[in-house]
């Protein structure tokens, strides 16, 4: 088991349930797990508590998997050589209690939560009073926002970018005349800016289609409305799912569908703004923290990076005291256009710019659905680790809604990958 930071889970926390602690392992014995073996105190990162070693094996988690590594010698003030050591308890469910699944979302009056082992890993908000829905925050493994509301400079006049969204920054309805001959000229409509005060253009939410708990995901199908002008010109339904993958990682899958609304052809425009930004905390960026950004290429930084074509794109940075983790922005291969061209800053912020090359056509019957993830993991970015990440994306089926008659919608997956 390779070592981890104190206080961080590691690759193998996995199972039911798991916490790490930090203790102190007198040399003398051999690496039996007796209570006698540990003289110092565990700590529950989770809550911040201290118990002894013995109340939480004797009292606390009767059933146990131990794992244990080195993780630095010391001499304590009695010239005693002992050992300090990561300890990973994996407890078993008790079988008298009913399964309980791991993943779950929690609708609010104007939100819906996702949990992971009943922490918050992630919110959808519907955009009650705002020109659009959005997501935040996105946590990663050890609780840490990794996207930010807003940016940095408050003056910066970047007040869209909330956290995670969709928007575009020329959508165009366009009007067919019969004999086809000087048909009028589109106007274009700015669902990326924010909207002028005597402007219509938004985003709305208007219903939650399915809610669905389980141990292999957790999802939310919501529906939204692109609207300008006095009428919806576009229909969105968008699957958020929260996939527990280890200790260290855990995705948001982002699986959306634009539609044609009664017949209207709409076309995205040729432009950098679209389809789905994601703006990263400030400890995470270059140009305000310390952060990192890196391509499936293995490039780096922002001129590196920028307009390219891309498996995925990925952020890392300091989130905390001894803390690194990353948000990597992955694209399916199942995508038109795949793999896409990147738009990214190093004041902290990407996109996989659907449209950077050319405009697109959404005419009835032919809608546009894209499939991204939002991978949350702990340490800074390891191109071959992401890579097997981006590896097991592209091989996971999508998500599709089920209606049965006079039955309970249900989000499941697909049977295929694409």
């Amino acid at each position: 088991m390779e070592s981890c930071p104190v206080g961080e889970p590691s690759d193998d926390s996995t199972g039911i349930g798991s916490e790490f602690f930090e203790l102190a392992f007198i040399s003398g014995n051999q690496g039996r797990f007796e209570p006698g073996s540990f003289r110092a105190v565990a700590e529950v990162n989770a809550h911040g508590t201290r118990k002894s070693f013995q109340d939480i094996i004797f009292e606390e988690r009767p059933q146990l998997e131990l794992s244990w590594h080195a993780i630095a010698p010391f001499v304590n003030r009695n010239r005693n050589r002992s050992h300090r050591f990561g300890l990973l308890m994996r407890y078993a469910q008790n079988p008298d209690t009913p399964d309980f699944p791991s993943a779950q979302v929690l609708p609010g009056p104007s939100d819906i939560r996702f949990l992971l082992d009943g922490r918050e890993r992630a919110v959808y908000h519907t955009g009650a009073g705002l020109p659009k829905p959005f997501v935040h925050p996105l946590r990663g493994p050890t609780g840490a926002e990794l996207p930010r509301y807003g940016h940095p400079n408050p003056q910066s006049n970047h007040d869209h970018h909330r956290s995670i969204w969709f928007g575009h920054q020329f959508v165009r309805p366009k009007t067919t005349t019969p004999n086809a001959q000087n048909p009028p000229i589109p106007e274009d409509r700015n669902f990326w800016e924010e909207p002028g005060p005597n402007s219509d253009v938004h985003i709305r939410h208007t219903r939650t289609l399915a809610l669905q708990d389980g141990s292999d995901f957790a999802a939310a199908t919501v529906e939204s409305q692109w609207w300008a002008g006095g009428r919806a010109i576009l229909n969105q339904t968008t699957t958020y799912a929260l996939v527990p993958i280890d200790g260290t990682r855990h995705s948001l899958d982002i699986q959306f569908e634009l539609a044609s609304v009664k017949g209207q052809v709409v076309e995205l425009g040729k432009s950098n703004f679209g389809l789905l930004g994601v703006r990263v905390a400030k400890s995470i960026s270059e140009q305000f923290g310390s952060g990192r950004l890196m391509n499936s290429d293995g490039a780096i930084g922002e001129p590196a990076i920028f307009g390219k074509p891309a498996r995925w794109v990925d952020y890392s940075g300091a989130t905390g005291p001894g803390h690194i983790e990353g948000v990597c922005y992955m694209d399916h291969p199942s995508n038109p256009r795949y793999p896409s061209s990147w738009h990214v800053r190093r004041d902290g912020w990407m996109i996989a710019s659907f449209t950077l090359a050319e405009a697109w056509t959404i005419a009835d019957g032919h809608p546009l659905s894209l499939r991204y993830r939002l991978l949350a993991h702990s340490g800074i970015a390891q191109p071959q680790r992401l890579e097997r990440s981006w590896q097991e994306f592209s091989e996971t089926a999508g998500y599709v809604l089920e209606t049965p008659k006079g039955g309970i919608p249900t989000v499941k997956r697909k049977t295929t990958a694409t």
